[in-house]
């Protein structure tokens, strides 16, 4: 049997060739990998933020695809396209760059909301597939921001933590609010039931029962009523676990 601990160590150790003066990044990327996630990298141009996600996908012995967001970009240069192959008369399926185990997206901030609506259809891509369980932060919102910071220990969820960062990052109100009309319509046509996560949940008793936690609770009740006027079936994660 594996041992974890040395697995990761070699994984560490295996991009750290490539990449030099990263431990730190390179064991949060791992953590975030391990934890099933997404990874939010902000540097300068240059410092081999593609050469890191390129080494671990090939550490792991993924595939791997970078995709650099401009303005022309299209939905179907990120989902793939389906068009009519001349010499068998069959309708084949070209998969676009969000289609391989780990993907890099440069620059999400600068390509159109069309194109941001499109990662939508990698959800219900999945849902198609049979996902019939999803787990989504679209409680904590822009304005809660400042009320997290108030806290003894502001943001101990790490979905939460990564939205804080997108939406500071972005200067954007979180996607997961902003598209859920979009999303309740994906999990009412698959039959997917919604899990409300807490992003704002207190990591202790001087945070407990504060002005964020009850801000962000007050937005998933009225997504719960949403869900319900739709008919989808969702639960709230409570702050316990």
């Amino acid at each position: 049997m594996l041992n974890p601990r040395r697995v990761i160590t070699a994984l560490k150790q295996n991009i750290a060739k490539v990449i030099v003066g990263k431990d730190e990044v390179i064991e949060l990327a791992l953590i975030a990998m391990l934890c099933k996630g997404h990874v939010l990298i902000e540097d300068v141009p240059g410092t081999g933020k593609t050469t890191m996600a390129s080494s671990l996908a090939k550490s792991l012995d993924c595939s791997f695809n970078r995709i650099q967001f401009t303005p022309d970009v299209v939905p179907s240069d990120v989902t793939g396209f389906t068009m009519v192959n001349f010499k068998t008369g069959e309708m084949e399926f070209h998969a676009g760059a969000v289609m391989c185990q780990i993907v890099l997206a440069d620059e999400i901030n600068r390509t159109s909301p069309k194109t941001q609506s499109s990662l939508l259809e990698v959800m219900e891509e999945q849902a198609r597939q049979g996902v019939d369980y999803m787990t989504i932060h679209a409680g904590f919102l822009k304005k809660h921001l400042p009320l997290a910071e108030k806290r003894l220990m502001p943001l101990v969820s790490r979905g939460g933590s990564i939205l804080a960062e997108w939406m500071r990052a972005k200067n954007r109100e979180n996607p997961f609010y902003e598209y859920f009309d979009s999303i309740l319509e994906i999990c009412r046509k698959h039959d997917v039931t919604l899990s409300l996560g807490d992003g704002l949940r207190p990591g202790c008793l001087a945070d407990a029962s504060d002005e964020a936690q009850f801000a962000e609770l007050e937005t998933l009740g009225e997504l719960v009523r949403r869900c319900r006027d739709t008919g989808v079936q969702c639960m709230v994660e409570g702050p316990g676990h």
